[in-house]
């Protein structure tokens, strides 16, 4: 039996395969099938579970759907790209990585995988000795703090409260404030016209929030910003609102984050795929782990 610590790893599945993909697009099996990120994502997650040996593991996927965030802004993440050729058939594959690994895994409904793992950590905090949050996606910052931590996957890089300060210029409580401000290209959250990352910081350091700052905008400086804040304040409400997380989606009891299989069902994934080229080691904490669990939508 291994001897688990009573700690919680939340993975951002997408942002593992993703990184994974286009760090390794031109990666192919034998049988001409792309498995550069399915892969990679797998390699990752093992790195994850053999470093920390949690108690307890949950992936967050994205519907692929709509949302309410579309719904509240249609422009919401328009400026993305569709989705590379070689990747579709990834998703499935990875879908039964997480099931061959006996992790469980949530998506569905109109949220996406970081409302889910604000809900897994709202869940389970005070439950678990410790949280890991593991992205890429600074977004999730915004849940550090107490027992909660944010794991870069690919350097293994812990970042708590005050690395979580240092990195964005505000607590992670004011992140989506700070998203309010400053947008998020990436996601064509709009924010405030001209205001930059160290005006939002300044101001929010000042007087906590947008609200706050709205009732002391005679006092904001440089003048030309506080004008485009007057004029865009609305939009900033609405930048925050789409930058925050969901906390309350219904989730199971701890014991079904319980994860691992048996090594013959790993194996047999591994061969289906025809990866053990690229998938040599397996966690100890994934194969002798003897529980399997179905998905949660």
């Amino acid at each position: 039996m291994n001897n688990f610590n009573n700690e919680l790893v939340i993975v951002d599945g997408f942002s593992l395969l993703f990184r994974n993909f286009f760090a390794m697009q031109n990666l192919y099996n034998i049988d001409g099938l792309p498995i550069g990120g399915v892969s990679g994502f797998v390699r990752t997650l093992f790195k994850v579970v053999d470093n920390f040996n949690p108690q307890y593991c949950a992936i967050a996927l994205d519907s692929g759907k709509p949302t309410w965030r579309h719904k509240l802004y249609p422009k919401y993440k328009s400026n993305r790209k569709s989705t590379p050729e070689d990747l579709v058939p990834q998703f499935q594959i990875m879908f039964e990585a997480c099931d061959a690994f006996g992790i469980s895994a949530f998506k569905g409904g109109e949220c996406e995988a970081d409302d889910w793992i604000a809900s897994i950590v709202n869940k389970y905090k005070n439950t678990c000795s410790k949280v890991y949050v593991c992205s890429s996606d600074k977004d999730l910052m915004q849940l550090v703090g107490g027992n909660v931590y944010f794991i870069d996957p690919f350097k293994l890089m812990i970042m708590h409260e005050h690395d979580v300060v240092q990195k964005m210029g505000v607590s992670p409580l004011q992140i989506p404030d700070l998203f309010g401000l400053i947008g998020d290209a990436s996601d064509c959250i709009p924010g405030v016209p001209s205001i930059g990352p160290k005006t939002a910081s300044n101001w929010i350091n000042a007087f906590e929030n947008i609200e706050n700052i709205f009732e002391n905008k005679d006092k904001l400086n440089p003048k030309s910003r506080r004008g485009k804040f007057i004029e865009f304040y609305d939009q900033a409400i609405l930048s925050r609102t789409l930058a925050q997380l969901k906390h309350e989606l219904t989730l199971p009891e701890i014991s079904s984050l319980s994860y691992g299989s048996e090594e013959e069902i790993i194996h047999e994934f591994v061969h289906k795929y025809k990866m053990s080229k690229h998938i040599r080691k397996y966690p100890k904490s994934i194969t002798t782990n003897k529980q399997s669990f179905d998905f949660i939508y």
